[in-house]
């Protein structure tokens, strides 16, 4: 079976032509914005109707995805206790799940898609703390387009995860087997996303009394 591969990208300060050559570089042909609100009052051409405009004349098709796979909410049953959006109860929601199916559907059917969210840096956005992580699980290899063209590895940004969060795998012991060390990372690579989730979640902000 052909391997199943969704990219990400982040539209950060690019002009329309960088980010248009970024995406022809790559054959993106379908671009999923994640974004909850597609409007910027910095970066303007990446506001919804200019973007769509843009890529049409490019031949790549836009898509909105903000309301299935952003990050922001305002449902308090999606919440930590400190106010912030829990992706792990976002991903347990049927207008997520539904978001995910879209995108992998397009996937098997063979359509080169990215997501797009505003950061520059994948680590840094919800497009790899929430979405490239149901993805993961879903079986499909997640790779990060780069400002400079290149490209990196969900894996590989996981692992920048684990440094960051001074997550490090335990030395197995001569009576163990692979498997033990594997489990470790795993159960480590949740505790980081999480406390990365803490760390970028939306928050509700409260009115000023």
């Amino acid at each position: 079976m052909p391997e199943l591969i969704c990219y990400t990208i982040g539209h950060s300060n690019h002009t329309t032509e960088k980010f248009v050559g970024l995406l022809r570089q790559h054959k993106i042909a379908y671009l999923a914005d994640v974004r909850s609100s597609p409007y910027s009052q910095h970066v303007p051409q990446f506001n919804k109707e200019v973007l769509d405009k843009e890529l049409k004349k490019a031949g790549i098709q836009y898509l909105f995805l903000g309301k299935e796979l952003g990050a922001r909410y305002t449902d308090s049953q999606l919440f930590f206790d400190d106010g912030g959006v829990d992706f792990e109860k976002v991903r347990n929601t049927p207008n997520f799940k539904a978001g995910i199916n879209r995108i992998i559907d397009g996937i098997n059917q063979n359509f080169k898609i990215a997501l797009m969210c505003t950061e520059k840096d994948p680590l840094d956005c919800h497009r790899f703390v929430l979405v490239s992580y149901a993805l993961k699980m879903a079986g499909i290899n997640v790779i990060h387009i780069l400002d400079d063209g290149g490209t990196v590895t969900n894996e590989a940004i996981e692992d920048r995860l684990l440094q960051k969060k001074k997550k490090n795998t335990a030395q197995p012991s001569l009576f163990d087997g692979p498997e033990k060390v594997v489990r470790l990372k795993e159960d480590l690579l949740e505790e980081a996303y999480r406390e990365r989730n803490i760390d970028i979640a939306y928050r509700v902000e409260e009115p000023e009394e």
